[in-house]
């Protein structure tokens, strides 16, 4: 599975209906900021094993804030959740773009 949506069959006017303003639509734009964020204030990724760190020491801010998580004691860490998953899927993104994608150089 190549992961690209097929649009044959798909008339020009059609095309607007397919990406409107759905939850998920807006997920990826919030992801896609955090990637740009990212990108002006750290250099690129340049190995797996570093894209492997990052991605992991996000992972852990995530675990941390659901560790955290208990609304029986007025401990909601959903807004936190939310901010490291976001951050979590940007620097996924970018290790793919950064490193993977890249012709082994």
């Amino acid at each position: 599975m190549s992961g690209k949506m097929d649009m044959s069959g798909v008339e020009p006017g059609q095309y607007a209906q397919l990406v409107d303003d759905t939850s998920e639509n807006n997920l990826a734009l919030e992801v896609a900021k955090e990637v740009l964020r990212a990108r002006s204030m750290f250099p690129k990724i340049y190995s797996p094993h570093e894209g492997l760190g990052i991605i992991r020491e996000e992972y852990l801010e995530f675990e941390g804030e659901v560790w955290k998580y208990n609304p029986n004691k007025g401990r909601d860490t959903r807004p936190q959740m939310r901010t490291e998953l976001i951050q979590l899927a940007a620097m996924a993104l970018r290790t793919i773009m950064d490193v993977i994608d890249k012709d082994g150089q």
